[in-house]
């Protein structure tokens, strides 16, 4: 299967695909919002892709229509009201230089630009890198790299971060005129002839076609709605396997050797914040790992958990490959366990009998101001009762909660607002609302009153969205200092997807559920049911979900178990 740039522009959602690209940053002030998402209202790969490439084409003309001069965007990159005397000489000069250089490059025809944008990412990549084996010329901007002469280390650093600053925003410039824009992952197709040939090498295999990893992990995160921070998350994963596997960028190059070596000899030694603190910079990832090794007091890693959501981001991208686009035939990244070689594992998940207790009495002061802040009370409580993820509960809307043909109150957890998105598709559900979360706490009547006082919106008016981090960032925030107040010392590594856990383990434990309903009220994969078979009867409803679902507690419920909805 070819893998095509358009594909970046068509997402499907259910059986219908949809429309989406990205806004300039310099137009979207007068476009009024940063993605274009429509329906293309089509079930037809083909037709989509189609009409998406056209659509895309008249949005880049658009596009180029309203932008913004360049000396405004420049200054927004650098925090600035306006682009001034006071930038640092050096950076001036290089913001005047491609002001002056820009009018002719936007001229060039497309596969000159994307000649450019290639050989742009290209620096960026080696600057970042501190890689001084090749140097590079940019008249368009007046330098070359590595600097000649050099200043000193500090200064030199500082004009490193000031030229890959600019190269970005002449990336952008330049991806902006084409039609078909790159991303800033996409390897130049050269002719990689070697000049001689060495002692034992083999004669060159026929020409294949190869697939950068990256390119496969940027046709993933189109394919589906992520906050842009499990995006950002996953774009770095792939980088720092590629790095560690001193740059191989084809996919099907990966063996499963390459794959256990990273896992076993690099993914527990990564530093935290690898890519923030100075202790780091200027240094590869396999010299800031060795660093880990040798003195890991004073190198943190990485947890042990960080470590399986890494893996956990690559082998998506290797099943992406497999299953969706067939250009690899099995999965290199799958069955490898992480070595626990230097791992101090937390306690226990869930909160334990007595913590729940303590939880509860704080619980009944954060109920006295729920008028102004009702996210954090009732996030709280609905996860405890549901299971729910707390992006899952903090981006309900008002219509995501309502009374079902049935007549049960029901929250349906799905991802039908351009800023909303779950973890995968069996997260998508419609739970029925505990009997003492819906009449004893009054999470009913806290629907109703938001209703009457508006008819669209969030649930919880208290909550915003954030384009990094979606809707969870404010109760996440709370719940981490909240905590602080009941939860002992030694149990502070527990968090609020500990609530999560409780919820499962009472479900099993106390309410003794079936595991199929279990499995659809946390939204996990329904174990032991086939696609086939889950397409012909579908889900269980709402109603058959109550029945078990009433009979989780906690101890302090004075509500009687019954049928009603």
């Amino acid at each position: 299967m070819v893998i095509t740039m358009e594909l970046k522009h068509v997402i499907l959602r259910g059986e219908t695909y949809f429309f989406r690209m990205r806004v300039p940053q310099d137009c979207v002030e007068q476009v009024g919002k940063k993605e274009i998402t429509y329906s293309l209202q089509t079930k037809d790969p083909l037709k989509a892709q189609a009409t998406a490439k056209e659509a895309a084409q008249a949005w880049a003309a658009k596009f180029r229509r309203i932008r913004t001069p360049l000396h405004v965007l420049v200054a927004k990159k650098a925090g600035l009201a306006v682009v001034d005397e006071t930038e640092p000489p050096f950076k001036q000069g290089l913001i005047d230089q491609m002001e002056r250089s820009l009018p002719k490059i936007i001229e060039e025809p497309e596969e000159h630009l994307r000649g450019r944008f290639t050989h742009y990412t290209a620096i960026i990549d080696r600057i970042q890198r501190s890689d001084h084996t090749r140097s590079f010329d940019l008249p368009e901007l007046g330098v070359g790299w590595p600097f000649s002469p050099p200043i000193s280390p500090r200064q030199d650093r500082q004009r490193s971060r000031d030229l890959i600053e600019i190269l970005n925003l002449l990336c952008e410039t330049v991806a902006n005129e084409m039609v078909s824009p790159p991303t800033k992952q996409e390897a130049p197709q050269k002719n990689k002839k070697r000049v001689s040939a060495e002692p034992g090498d083999k004669p060159a295999a026929a020409t294949t076609e190869r697939h950068n990893v990256m390119d496969v992990a940027e046709l993933m995160i189109a394919a589906k709605k992520r906050i842009a921070k499990t995006d950002a998350t996953i774009r770095a994963d792939i980088r720092l396997l590629q790095e560690w596997n001193r740059d191989k960028h084809d996919i099907s190059a990966y063996t499963k050797k390459d794959l256990i070596d990273f896992v076993q000899n690099c993914l527990p030694y990564i530093p935290v914040n690898i890519t923030k603190k100075k202790a780091y910079e200027g240094k590869s990832l396999r010299e800031c790992v060795a660093l880990t090794k040798k003195h890991p007091e004073k190198y943190t890693p990485i947890s042990y958990i960080t470590c399986g959501n890494r893996l956990v981001n690559i082998v998506m991208v290797f099943n992406y490959a497999k299953d969706q686009l067939g250009i690899i035939p099995i999965n290199p990244a799958r069955g490898i366990e992480i070595p626990k070689v230097r791992v101090i594992e937390n306690g226990p998940k869930g909160f334990t009998p007595n913590e729940l207790t303590a939880m509860w009495a704080a619980l009944q002061v954060v109920k006295e101001d729920v008028e102004r802040k009702p996210s954090r009370y009732w996030a709280t409580v609905l996860s405890l009762y549901h299971g729910f993820r707390l992006n899952e509960v903090c981006s309900l809307f008002l219509g995501d909660v309502y009374e079902d043909e049935d007549g049960v109150f029901v929250i349906d957890v799905n991802e039908d607002h351009a800023t909303k998105s779950v973890k995968n598709q069996s997260s998508v559900r419609i739970v029925p609302v505990h009997p003492f979360v819906r009449d004893q706490l009054g999470f009913k009547s806290f629907v109703e009153s938001q209703k009457s006082a508006r008819t669209d919106g969030m649930l919880f008016p208290d909550v915003s969205f954030v384009e990094s981090k979606g809707y969870l960032s404010m109760v996440s925030n709370w719940f981490a200092k909240w905590k602080l107040g009941w939860l002992t010392p030694e149990a502070q590594y527990k968090h609020f997807h500990d609530l999560r856990y409780t919820f499962s383990q009472a479900a099993q434990n106390i309410a003794k559920m079936p595991d199929r309903h279990a499995q659809e009220i946390t939204g996990h994969s329904i174990e032991g049911v086939s696609a086939v078979h889950l397409g012909y009867s579908g889900r269980l409803k709402p109603a058959v979900l109550l029945e078990e679902l009433q009979k989780v507690k906690y101890g302090w419920e004075t509500v009687q178990e019954s049928p009603g909805q």
